[in-house]
């Protein structure tokens, strides 16, 4: 459920884009706290939550160019900023229980691998057990209702909205804003997975808001991920225009106001794409 919240390359400046990449890149040196296994769940969701906490401190980044693993031959640079360590936890967290979800869908290759970062999960909700305990909690509730099949697309949308909204409220004094701008980019994430899962879900017979809810119906499924998508979009932009943001306003809103309506049109596409090939073959 990962790998949404990115910018738009081809609308950011050479500088931003290289700053954007060296928040990617302190973040992966970061989550080796946890093992190299830990650099395997980076993400450029977790990318953003360390680039907006770094945006609402006071405290300015630091950059040092660094060997990386993957590119042994050069250094890379990298950003050390207020806010590393949460992003870092979270996304260990969060891709942890990632693959349990897979797991429990019958992928047993992911519940393998799940296992192999239990104890990393665990270090990880030690240092924030109030994070821990939000995420548990909410997944359970989001479980319960994909167990019973719950057709009410905005119900099930909003458990695993509800999360992140808590999650993003350590990043600064400003918590209503945080809270709602978490909130929906949750929303965001959660409905566009849906919307890229749908042929497979609708082959395994795996839970899906969008098939419970309009079952075949592509059109009306198309139609209403494109409004619920757009709508949560945009409220994340309001959101961001309120925050008081000290640095790199231009990435955060690239990848809000850009990055997720592009990444909405390509989902959609696909799945036009997909349908369309299989009314030629039938």
């Amino acid at each position: 459920m990962f790998g949404y919240v990115t910018v738009q390359k081809g609308e950011l400046l050479v500088k931003e884009y290289d700053t954007f990449r060296a928040y990617y890149c302190g973040l992966c040196r970061q989550l080796a706290e946890y093992g190299i296994k830990g650099r395997l769940l980076l993400s450029y969701d977790c990318t953003f939550l360390y680039l907006l906490s770094s945006a609402l401190s006071e405290q300015a980044p630091r950059y040092e160019q660094m060997r990386c693993p993957v590119h042994p031959a050069r250094r890379i640079p990298q950003a050390f900023a207020e806010g590393r360590e949460y992003a870092a936890a979270m996304n260990l967290l969060l891709g942890y229980y990632s693959l349990k979800d897979h797991a429990a869908d019958g992928n047993r290759l992911l519940g393998v691998a799940s296992g192999l970062y239990q104890s990393a999960a665990k270090r990880a909700a030690r240092r924030y057990p109030a994070a821990q305990q939000t995420i548990q909690e909410q997944l359970k509730q989001l479980q319960t209702l994909e167990a019973e099949g719950c057709q009410e697309i905005d119900r099930v949308a909003d458990a695993f909205a509800k999360m992140l909204g808590k999650l993003f409220l350590p990043l600064g004094s400003q918590r209503e804003v945080l809270e709602v701008l978490g909130y929906h980019i949750g929303r965001f994430i959660y409905l566009i997975d849906a919307l890229d899962d749908l042929q497979k879900d609708a082959k395994s017979g795996s839970y899906n808001p969008l098939l419970r809810r309009f079952g075949a119906d592509m059109p009306a499924i198309l139609e209403n991920a494109r409004f619920n998508l757009q709508s949560s979009a945009a409220e994340a932009g309001r959101a961001l225009d309120l925050l008081d943001l000290k640095r790199h306003s231009g990435i955060l809103e690239n990848i809000i106001c850009r990055g997720l309506p592009a990444k909405m049109e390509e989902v959609l596409a696909k799945q036009k794409e997909q349908e369309k090939s299989g009314k030629q073959e039938a």
